[in-house]
């Protein structure tokens, strides 16, 4: 899991400002695998990173890059003290990290030779196997996607980008690059035979190939997750690509009001309750008010219209939810119907701030798009044109000392998730007020405070703000500005970057602030023997 988390954690790292010494050094070490034998042509990179305070040991504006020989070793020379952080690539190995007690930071004081580095590779994980189809015979072409799903223990539930490979004439696959992890195995079937076949004259739908999970699922919440261990091999996964009948939605759209042909320019398909909305939607054309979906599964889907403006109206929406059994679905009515206004105020304990959050609207499911009113001077917010759904309300980052104290829908508080589906009226208040409460420390480890640009995050229990600073010379930080609350907080010298909230949650001391109070909250050094996966060497 090295490359999982440190993918997170080095992406925030920024270019550094010039040192005050100038006196250059040499970096070296070693690169060797998981078994303990040297690695040959693996290509190291040592990028500067930033305490953001212009500290004397902040790297200079340049990057180094350098291969091991055939022992293994490297060596970076003239380099200039600062603060780095150094990775190892090689084909058919995870990318490694250098890691050390602290965490992921390389620290070059002036003078230092840091000569005894050394980095452990693990080799790379594989899926392989076959796909077949529906009559048991290989099949070339198809494209397969390996998926992590979630990672035990973290993240559950999580689904990251994919890995993807071709079949070849033999209908074999394998995808490597995987660290260890649960993962989906998904196959959909090659261009030429994406399209159903003919249907027998004594059926009345038609069967098509459609994605398949592993092991044989049509489903997504029915695939089997293949569990892939440190450098493990899992060979021999055959999947069957399953061919299944399909089903049409056909009917019209029409202006509720008006009686006559709705005229919006395309209609969309989306599975209710899909992972991510509007991920997998499936769009048609509406002609003359007509339209038809072909090859949909069974299942329970919403039907929608984007908004569409008239004169002097409320805009017009179209949202029907139909479900897919085992027929055609024939004259289908969507119909277009005023959409649902929301008004509402932001309201501030204290003085107005110089400019009002963003707030954005999203829909929990259909059609991933945002709604986002404008906040007039006065606070005010009015968005014209809603489905009757169910919305996430979001409020975009706000500079402390504010924050949001509450977001109230027609009078209830809410945790921010909003149901229009059977409002009448929409109403949305929400308050912002400014922090008075503040928590600092010192940051030890085994031999006492810490130096300068130590990272500290902390999170609210269920709610943000997301908070960093950096301890001083002496170790010391303070956070300024916060509202009352339980706060999760965690130090680690790893540059700019930051865990994910989760991890803060999971790993942090729990800190409870009063109102107005000045906490004082001392905070042990979190190390990367800490984080699982996540090796020191």
């Amino acid at each position: 899991m090295k490359s999982v988390w440190l993918a997170m954690i080095v992406t925030g790292c920024c270019l550094g400002q010039a040192p005050l010494s100038t006196e250059k050094v040499s970096v070296s070490g070693s690169v060797i695998s998981a078994a303990g034998e040297p690695l040959r042509r693996v290509t190291l990179r040592l990028n500067p990173v930033s305490s953001g305070r212009g500290s004397s040991i902040d790297a200079p504006v340049s990057n180094f890059a350098t291969e091991t020989d055939l022992q293994g070793n490297f060596a970076f020379d003239e380099v200039l003290p600062g603060r780095y952080l150094l990775n190892a690539e090689r084909t058919g190995y995870l990318n490694a990290y250098y890691t050390n007690a602290r965490g992921t930071v390389l620290t070059i004081k002036p003078g230092q030779k840091t000569g005894d580095i050394l980095i452990k590779m693990a080799p790379q994980g594989i899926i392989a196997g076959r796909v077949l189809d529906d009559e048991k015979e290989p099949l070339p072409g198809a494209t397969v996607t390996v998926r992590m799903r979630s990672i035990p223990g973290q993240f559950q539930g999580m689904e990251l980008p994919g890995t993807t490979a071709t079949t070849d004439a033999d209908g074999a696959f394998a995808i490597g690059g995987l660290g260890p992890a649960r993962y989906v195995v998904s196959v959909a079937a090659p261009q030429r035979l994406a399209s159903p076949a003919k249907s027998p004259p004594a059926r009345t739908n038609e069967d098509t190939y459609v994605t398949t999970y592993y092991s044989d699922a049509t489903d997504l919440a029915q695939a089997t997750a293949v569990e892939v261990g440190r450098g493990a091999q899992v060979r021999g996964l055959e999947i069957r690509l399953q061919r299944v009948p399909v089903f049409s939605i056909r009917g019209k759209v029409v202006n509720a009001a008006a009686g006559e042909a709705g005229a919006p320019d395309v209609l969309t398909l989306t599975r209710q309750g899909s992972t991510t909305p509007g991920l997998s939607a499936k769009t048609t054309g509406v002609i003359a008010g007509e339209f038809s979906f072909e090859e949909v599964l069974p299942g329970t889907y919403i039907l929608e219209a984007r908004p569409i403006e008239t004169q002097g109206h409320l805009p017009l929406v179209g949202y029907q939810i139909v479900t897919v059994g085992n027929a055609d679905l024939e004259r289908v009515v969507v119909e277009m119907k005023p959409g649902i206004e929301l008004s509402g105020k932001v309201v501030v304990d204290g003085a107005p701030p110089a400019s009002w959050p963003q707030i954005t609207l999203t829909p929990t499911d259909g059609l991933n798009y945002l709604a986002s009113p404008m906040v007039d001077a006065e606070g005010r917010l009015l968005l014209l044109g809603l489905e009757p759904a169910h919305y996430r309300v979001n409020v975009g980052s706000l500079l402390p000392p504010l924050f949001v104290k509450s977001v109230r829908f027609n009078g209830l508080d809410v945790a921010g998730d909003i149901d229009l589906s059977s409002a009448s009226t929409a109403s949305l208040e929400i308050a912002i007020s400014y922090g008075t409460s503040s928590i600092s420390g010192v940051v030890s480890d085994s031999e006492g405070p810490v130096g300068p640009a130590v990272t500290i995050m902390a999170t609210r229990k269920n709610q943000g703000p997301f908070l960093t600073t950096q301890t001083d010379e002496n170790g010391r930080f303070s956070m300024a500005g916060l509202p009352g609350g339980d706060y999760f907080l965690v130090a680690m010298d790893m540059g700019a970057a930051r865990l994910p909230a989760e991890s803060v949650e999971r790993l942090g001391k729990t800190v409870t602030v009063e109102e107005g109070a000045t906490v004082t909250a001392d905070l042990r050094l979190t190390t990367s023997d800490d984080l699982p996966g996540l090796d020191s060497h």
